[in-house]
């Protein structure tokens, strides 16, 4: 278990990493993903889904 009051400051740098990559691999996989789903809106021809997916990515 975690100490009580155990600072960042305490935190080995290998933990450091590897949750910012993974925030990093998260967030590239969701872009990729919407992306993607954009394309295949299109190919079906939803355009108002498309446009309301184009309206969630300007949020983000």
């Amino acid at each position: 278990m975690a100490e009580e009051g155990a600072t960042l400051e305490y935190t080995p740098t290998w933990v450091v990493a590897v949750v910012c990559t993974v925030i990093v691999a998260i967030s590239l996989f969701v872009e990729r993903f919407l992306h993607y789903l954009g394309k295949f809106l299109k190919k079906k021809k939803q355009k108002p889904l498309f446009e309301a997916l184009l309206k969630i990515k300007e949020g983000i």
